[in-house]
């Protein structure tokens, strides 16, 4: 049984989940965890998102949210604008456990993630994080997609492309964008996994 939890990092906590017990790895309801995440941008809708996840997929009857002192997981000290977490060997089994943890940041701060291979990751704020077993290979960041009225940016092949996004494809590809000066405006589609 491939077993996940779930942590919000906030400016003043981190909520774990419950570890859920069956198939959360990502091509199976990982990935259902993941777009939990990505709909959850404060503690209330990751209460939601997290409730209706465990009703659809385990209904578990027990508690499932647990909150921790930052300090618990996370080093503070060290850059102003960074906090530091470490997945080791020696902690990994007695802080996170789960085969797969999902992060997701929406604090201030930009998290540095050092994995049990020692890889550094940088998980910024609003984005999120799929880890297997504290190691690098079998990770995942994904970062918000983007709304009516942002501006993004896609590298093309004659340089980067720059634009407001007018609407969101209905496909749910991607987005289209107003690119060119005032004089003449285009719309461009960008797939989501080609924004930079």
């Amino acid at each position: 049984m491939t077993r996940g939890t779930a942590y919000l990092i906030t400016n003043k906590y981190i909520m774990s989940t419950q570890e859920f017990n069956g198939d959360m790895y990502l091509d199976g309801k990982g990935k259902d965890m993941i777009d939990c995440l990505d709909r959850s941008n404060c503690l209330k809708t990751f209460k939601t998102e997290i409730y209706k996840f465990n009703k659809e997929n385990f209904d578990y009857n027990e508690e499932l949210f647990y909150p921790e002192e930052l300090s618990y997981f996370l080093n503070l000290k060290g850059e102003e604008n960074s906090y530091t977490l470490e997945m080791t060997d020696k902690n990994y089994f007695d802080k996170f456990f789960s085969d797969w943890t999902f992060w997701k940041n929406i604090s201030n701060k930009n998290v540095t993630i050092k994995t049990r291979d020692n890889i550094i990751l940088t998980l910024k704020p609003k984005e999120q994080i799929a880890i297997n077993f504290g190691k690098s290979a079998g990770h995942k960041i994904t970062k918000p997609k983007p709304i009516k009225n942002d501006f993004v940016s896609t590298s093309t092949s004659i340089g980067l492309m720059e634009g407001r996004v007018t609407r969101i494809d209905s496909s749910g590809d991607g987005v289209y964008i107003d690119v060119g000066g005032d004089d003449e405006l285009i719309e461009e589609f960008v797939c989501y996994e080609d924004i930079i």
